[in-house]
């Protein structure tokens, strides 16, 4: 569990994350479904961080990462610490229309926890950006980080 796990938010790290893109992405493969992954960035976190102090950016790392969670309850969505600020949610067998519902609901609950941003943003709550994409994989070329660019560059 300890490698798997990202200490401080209790979600998937990154390697897991990699390691679960690559078994969903042959999934997909076999049973000709689609995969959407979100990535998600929460908004102006260093501005965050350096206003209220690590222990505070800590604390809302967690909020979010519980938020995620408990947006994603399929037992199959996989939720991720990507990096620093960045989440990824691994949704096998959701199209891009569920993907959307999904990232709006997350979002939705992200603003929901109103935690307060820095006076450089007027006090407005936290906020973060989501980027989806949605593949159906074939054995034709595509790949798994083909999916993570297009989550990438949709963020």
């Amino acid at each position: 569990r300890a490698a798997s796990v990202d200490n401080l938010t209790q979600v998937f790290n990154r390697r897991e994350f990699e390691r679960t893109l690559e078994i969903e992405w042959r999934r997909s493969i076999r049973s000709k479904q689609p995969l959407s992954l979100i990535l998600l960035d929460i908004d102006h976190f260093k501005a965050f961080n350096d206003y209220f102090g690590h222990l505070n950016g800590d604390n809302c790392l967690r909020q979010v990462a519980l938020a995620i969670k408990e947006s994603a309850r399929r037992a199959q969505d996989i939720v991720s610490r990507y990096s620093g600020e960045e989440f990824c949610i691994l949704l096998p067998e959701t199209d891009r229309p569920g993907a959307h519902i999904l990232a709006n609901n997350i979002r939705k609950n992200i603003s929901q926890l109103n935690i307060r941003h820095s006076p450089k943003f007027r006090d407005q709550p936290v906020t973060a950006s989501l980027g989806i994409a949605t593949m159906i994989p074939d054995h034709k070329g595509a790949s798994p980080h083909k999916l993570l660019e297009q989550a990438d560059k949709a963020l």
